[in-house]
């Protein structure tokens, strides 16, 4: 009679290996979404084959790496696989596509053979020239939704035993893992770029930005931003509120941010909030911003204090302004009425009023706030 079988040490081996399987496809996923998908793929794949290493590529439809990651090749070798091109003679990656091998994991070496293997530019060029001991491959070529492959393979040395079929078909339940989990990766990979833009844009913008989520917290201060509130004279942060030091302007901002939020078709308006010591006010436009279907509030902020020296020559120059427009302008942008400015510059309303008309025409604008705007917005 033959040996009995021990069933009980199969069904261990199995939930060993569906357990392993399920841990590697959690790292993966993982790994997508902390953005290290391709730094940590080549052990978690390697790990699922017991090979010893593992390289992993993006690559387009001539198989030129976009992304290459492994755990086995020195600097060096890197260095020369993409400089030299040896990827064009990659024998084991030709050989799959002379075959028409795509989507499936196979002991792409055992099909090669060892023959046509060492006869190559990529063994003799490569593998043979850095002292590597490579000789057996278990890989695939996965086509990508977006056009090129995703590419990965797995290493033994000769003296290790060649892949078996179960380390084969341990990888293939890998791959339709492997082709989500990049295009994941890539997505939000494109995302962040497009955010970390986004915030080295806002944070050159020399003007105030601040923006208001629809639960009233603080999403985004800009450097400016970050100045104003710093100061706490008129402006600060309140557990990640915005809020107002004098209690008036606390009320009108707190109304503003309420509209701007919950009507993304009108405006949250204009308002000045009261600074210490009698100082200018600052000016602040209040407006929906509708991201990802949700309200959130732009606040811009027009600080008088940024009103440079040379200011109503550069509004001289810039617009055709007078002297008297241009001080009349730099007034408006301190948040001064034009009742204020009347009584500084000891002339009657209806002149300020002229002026301010004037100099409305000549900048484009069409009401004190952008007026204001405009001066404190000019390039330094």
């Amino acid at each position: 009679m033959g040996e009995a079988i021990d069933f009980a040490s199969i069904q261990l081996n199995q939930r060993l290996v569906r357990d392993h399987l399920h841990h590697t496809v959690a790292e993966i996923y993982e790994s997508a979404t902390s953005g290290d998908l391709f730094k940590r793929l080549p052990d978690l794949i390697a790990g699922s084959a017991g090979a010893r290493s593992c390289v992993v590529q993006k690559t387009d439809d001539r198989c030129a790496p976009s992304a290459l990651a492994c755990n086995w090749f020195t600097t060096e070798m890197t260095d020369a696989y993409v400089a030299q091109q040896i990827y064009l003679d990659d024998v084991w990656a030709n050989f799959a596509v002379e075959h028409g091998i795509y989507d499936s994991t196979t002991d792409i070496g055992g099909l090669t053979g060892r023959d046509r293997f060492e006869r190559s530019r990529f063994y003799q060029d490569f593998i043979r020239r850095f002292g590597d001991d490579t000789g057996h491959c278990a890989g695939a070529l996965l086509r990508r939704p977006d056009g090129g492959f995703l590419t990965y393979g797995t290493h033994r040395a000769w003296r290790d035993e060649a892949f078996a079929p179960d380390d084969v078909r341990r990888l293939n339940l890998l791959n339709p893992h492997l082709i989500r989990a990049a295009a994941v990766d890539e997505a939000l990979s494109l995302g962040r770029t497009r955010a970390n833009h986004m915030q080295a844009l806002i944070d050159h913008v020399e003007r105030a930005v601040i923006t208001i989520g629809p639960d009233y917290k603080v999403i985004l201060v800009n450097p400016a931003a970050e100045s104003i509130v710093d100061r706490q004279d008129g402006l600060l942060l309140s557990g990640k509120r915005l809020s107002a030091v004098a209690p008036s302007s606390r009320d009108a901002l707190a109304r503003a941010v309420g509209e701007a939020l919950h009507h993304a078709g009108g405006r949250g308006g204009d308002l000045h909030v009261e600074r210490a010591a009698g100082r200018p006010a600052y000016r602040l436009t209040i407006s929906p911003l509708v991201t990802n279907g949700l309200t959130h509030a732009l606040v811009l902020i027009d600080d008088p204090d940024q009103i440079l020296p040379n200011t109503a020559d550069r509004l001289r120059a810039l617009y055709g302004f007078t002297p008297a427009e241009a001080d009349v302008a730099i007034l408006v942008a301190e948040g001064r009425s034009a009742e204020e400015v009347a009584a500084h510059r000891q002339v009657g309303l209806a002149t300020v009023k002229t002026l301010l008309q004037r100099c409305y025409r000549k900048s484009g604008t069409k009401r004190a706030s952008q007026l204001g705007r405009a001066v404190t917005s000019l390039p330094r």
